[in-house]
């Protein structure tokens, strides 16, 4: 396994809720942190490397929520049973705003 950092950018921890649509696998999912760049997620099931996925991150109140096109960039087993850690890279933005709006959230310079 390589564990050299890959990541351009630093990412911020936030450990809530993911939801998906029904039937999607989704279930029981979390994210753990997430960057201008990407997110990372806990999900019950692998999913395969490039998999393309629209992920909506509700930022709060005070923000709109921010809509990107993920890819899988990597999967690895989770410390939890039968989890898998997945780490995604922004690859799109899906509506207008949504990368000012998430660099806002996060305090990184626009």
């Amino acid at each position: 396994m390589n564990t050299h950092e890959q990541r351009k950018v630093k990412r911020s921890r936030c450990g809530v809720p993911v939801q998906g649509q029904d039937g999607s696998g989704f279930s029981g999912s979390y994210s753990v942190d997430v960057s201008r760049g990407g997110i990372g997620l806990l999900l019950p099931a692998r999913l395969p490397l490039k998999h393309r996925i629209a992920v909506e991150l509700d930022m709060g109140l005070d923000y709109d929520p921010v809509l990107m096109l993920g890819e899988v960039r990597w999967v690895r087993p989770a410390r939890e049973p039968q989890q898998y850690r997945v780490g995604m890279k922004f690859i799109k933005v899906l509506t207008p705003g949504s990368r000012s709006r998430l660099e806002q959230y996060l305090g990184d310079p626009a």
